[in-house]
């Protein structure tokens, strides 16, 4: 269960969030797309790399493709950002990193993220920005 509230109203509506393949939510990045839907990456999805897409008048989820790569690390997942020109980006605390164009609604690979005297950076339950300049 959840619910949204109406800024201008100030009054919330309650909202189920049903039907999600990863129920609990805990470690899910909800970022809202240009659209007006919310993309979700799951990190309780039985090893799978999904993500799916959150309509609010409809209150359902539906499935929005694979991630290409596995981003979660022990149920963990980073920052989830929707960059200045419509590509979405997901980091993980793998080390991996999604992106999914909003436009063709199109997961691919990012470049992983750096290693650093040997070891992969990571971004558990790490914050993030968007830069001005559209950086993250």
């Amino acid at each position: 269960m959840g619910a949204v509230l109406n800024s201008t109203s100030l009054t919330w509506t309650k909202k189920s969030f049903h039907n999600k393949i990863g129920s609990s939510c805990s470690e899910d990045g909800w970022t809202l797309l240009p659209n007006g839907d919310m993309l979700s990456v799951s990190t309780s999805n039985g090893g799978q790399p999904v993500a799916e897409v959150y309509n609010f008048a409809t209150d359902s989820w539906s499935v929005s493709g694979s991630t290409v790569n596995m981003l979660p690390a022990d149920f963990e997942m980073g920052p989830e950002l929707l960059k200045p020109d419509g590509v979405f980006i997901a980091l993980g605390s793998s080390g991996n990193v999604a992106l999914y164009n909003t436009v063709t609604n199109q997961w691919s690979a990012g470049n992983p993220m750096p290693l650093i005297d040997g070891k992969r950076c990571h971004s558990t339950d790490a914050p993030a920005a968007v830069l001005p300049n559209g950086n993250v």
